[in-house]
């Protein structure tokens, strides 16, 4: 239904079809000029994105993977493309291995301590069987030399994120950092490794 008012043809919603085609344009002119000012390094510019445009959409595709499964596990879309940013966005992570005083772990780490760290590294593989946590990733640590240990795994907070991309076949390199802990008798040792994302 037009409604008529001093000779202008206005919509039940009171503008008229240019006005609502300008006040659109410049709802998406906003948008870019939000996203720019949040994520420069994607939407920073006509140049940037056309010089980085492979790195971007390699980053978004990342990002994408990662809230897409969190998503489907039940958290919040929007939070989830949130935390999968602020992951992809930090590219290296540092973080402890859990599991580390299961079985003879203890003791490996302590062999671990005798080795130069240019002779150790770290391999990361899907364990989509396991019966507590079906985003597991396990740490396999291996001695130039002498051969692998299965360490532990990737923490159950970190491994929901980096699944996705180790089963999108998105690379995700690890880094051994250093063996911590036995500082009394009573303290048990701890890995750090570093994970590229």
């Amino acid at each position: 239904m037009k409604l008529m008012n001093n000779g202008k043809q206005f919509t039940q919603g009171g503008y008229t079809n240019s006005e609502k085609a300008n006040m659109i344009k410049n709802g998406e002119n906003n948008m870019k000029a939000f996203l720019a000012e949040r994520f420069p390094e994607i939407y920073g510019g006509k140049s940037e994105i056309v010089t980085t445009s492979k790195s971007s959409t390699s980053k978004r595709s990342k990002v994408c993977v990662i809230a897409n499964r969190l998503a489907k596990q039940g958290m919040n879309r929007s939070a989830a493309f949130r935390r999968a940013w602020e992951l992809v966005k930090t590219e290296t992570v540092e973080t402890k291995v859990a599991g580390v005083t299961v079985g003879r772990r203890q003791e490996a780490l302590e062999n671990l301590t005798k080795y130069d760290a240019d002779l150790i590294s770290v391999n990361l593989e899907r364990d989509a069987t396991n019966e507590y946590d079906r985003n597991a990733i396990k740490v396999i640590i291996t001695v130039k030399g002498k051969g692998s240990y299965f360490m532990g795994f990737v923490p159950r907070t970190l491994a929901a994120m980096l699944a996705p991309l180790i089963d999108a076949n998105k690379a995700v390199r690890a880094t051994f950092k250093e063996v911590r802990g036995k500082y009394q008798s009573y303290h048990n040792y701890g890995m750090v490794m570093s994970l590229s994302i």
